[in-house]
């Protein structure tokens, strides 16, 4: 059986739920499921919902870190892919690092690309440090506590 990427996404029962996005280039042809969820499947959504610092640290043992989104093209591509079975899944966005700054769990630094929703981030508890994603495309502070679903990067 032979599976291909079509229109940048992953037609493969392997990667159709669990899979955030798809590499766009290059597109190749392969014979086995594994070598193409290997190949194309970037994040892999865990449906299991952790807390923000769980999610973190299960994605970091078993792929690399949460999601990191740095530009429109992650983020529509996230938002195709999570489709309308997931409302509010966590990304690898938090508030700390003793700046004030919103980060990357990734390591890679201050986000310079956002996309709150109105009126975020606004802290309206006194401790959301933690960003979702969230049903309407944007993003949302929100309780470090609270549990989600996630997508994990992989390596």
């Amino acid at each position: 059986m032979i599976f291909f990427p079509v229109l940048g996404y992953c037609l493969d029962a392997s990667c159709s739920r669990d899979l955030i996005f798809i590499r766009d280039e290059p597109k190749t042809w392969f014979e086995s499921p594994d070598l193409l969820a290997q190949y194309y499947c970037r994040y892999r959504l865990i449906n299991g919902a952790l807390t923000w610092y769980e999610a973190q640290t299960f994605c970091r043992v078993k792929y690399t870190d949460l999601a990191t989104v740095n530009n429109m093209d992650d983020e529509n591509k996230l938002v195709a892919t999570l489709g309308s079975h997931v409302a509010h899944a966590w990304i690898g966005l938090r508030k700390g690092g003793g700046t004030g700054r919103w980060m990357w769990s990734d390591g890679s630094g201050i986000a310079h690309f956002t996309n709150w929703g109105d009126g975020e981030p606004n802290n309206v508890e006194g401790n959301e440090w933690c960003a979702e994603m969230s049903e309407k495309e944007t993003w949302n502070d929100l309780s470090c506590g609270e549990t989600k679903v996630f997508p994990c990067s992989k390596p």
